[in-house]
């Protein structure tokens, strides 16, 4: 279910009718399995393209952290251990995935340029989510590109590789720690077979980087 929510997100989302209820349902359904409104949103006059896309990376953070608090809490409450012990790493799973969607086309959206002529016959590069913004040059949009490569270099490549080829990285033993958050992921699996659920992982990818594209 995820997945295809993941490909519908990217690849029709912004061909559907708003006039239209059931899609507009349906969009916003969408949107909130990847972590999105699935409509606009502002929260004060004046508010810039950069900072909305930047709003972006805010909520799944704030999942992730709540999440986290509770994993850490329970080592040291039994309370809190008995309630949580039995899905949280499931449950952090679960969120990181939902989550990769949304920050991977956060990020490509960000790194997206394109080459405008000026009157001058001159050529400029600009942001594709926002014409007016210079690429690099606005204060605001560098500071969106540093963090858009810091999430593709910290969760991006790494939540790749991880799910990918985590089974071959258990037989390391200093990651046995990780065993849980692994087989939450490799689980359904055999262990021969468990980097297809990384290959789904990559075609999520190469479908967002083409529809980027094109």
């Amino acid at each position: 279910i995820i997945l295809t929510n993941n490909i519908i997100a990217v690849s029709t989302i912004d061909y559907l009718d708003d006039d239209n209820v059931f899609i507009s349902g349906t969009r916003i359904f969408v949107s909130l399995m990847n972590l999105n409104l699935g409509f606009p949103l502002c929260f004060y006059d004046g508010m810039t393209t950069p900072i909305k896309t930047g709003l972006q990376f805010i909520f799944p953070v704030y999942l992730w952290s709540i999440v986290i608090v509770f994993i850490v809490l329970s080592r040291y409450s039994i309370r809190i251990s008995n309630q949580t012990a039995a899905s949280s790493v499931q449950v952090l799973s679960t969120l990181l995935h939902l989550s990769f969607s949304k920050l991977l086309i956060t990020s490509i959206d960000i790194l997206i340029y394109a080459r405008v002529k000026t009157g001058n016959n001159d050529t400029i590069t600009v942001w594709y989510g926002d014409g007016s913004v210079v690429y690099l040059q606005d204060n605001e949009h560098f500071i969106l590109f540093s963090i858009a490569i810091v999430t593709l270099v910290l969760f991006i490549l790494p939540y790749i590789i991880i799910v990918t080829f985590g089974n071959y990285f258990l037989r390391w033993k200093h990651l046995h720690h990780f065993r849980s958050f692994i087989e939450s992921f490799h689980g359904p699996y055999k262990h021969t077979l468990g980097y297809w659920f990384g290959v789904r992982i990559l075609v999520v990818v190469y479908i967002y980087i083409v529809f980027t594209v094109l």
